[in-house]
């Protein structure tokens, strides 16, 4: 995983919702973030360790790690729907940004025969 590309376009993403909901509500927008960022965390190192990239070395299991993902993604949803309404909508074009930005930065080597 390319950490400098990820940081770099989570911040990116981050700011425009900032900017978007003009900091009326940053500590709501601060935790759902916070959670997509744990739900790709939990995606990153249990399909790593499912496929054989790389052996998962946290103390979760893999299995529980995506128990944990959907945990993580419903608690957003759930708070963006609550917190923002209508505007929830802009949170779900976020997520998905932040979907693409994690396949960007995640890249596999496949050794060639």
């Amino acid at each position: 995983m390319n950490k400098l590309i990820y940081s770099a376009l989570s911040i990116l993403n981050y700011s425009c919702l900032i900017y978007y909901f003009n900091f009326k509500e940053i500590i709501a927008l601060s935790f759902i973030f916070m959670m997509f960022l744990l739900n790709h965390f939990a995606l990153y190192v249990a399909m790593s360790d499912m496929l054989g990239i790389r052996v998962n070395s946290t103390i979760i299991p893999s299995w529980l790690l995506l128990a944990l993902k959907l945990f993580f993604l419903v608690i957003a949803f759930y708070i963006a729907v609550l917190k923002f309404g209508n505007s929830s909508i802009i949170l779900v074009f976020s997520y998905i940004f932040q979907l693409i930005i994690l396949a960007i930065s995640t890249k596999r080597v496949v050794t060639k025969n």
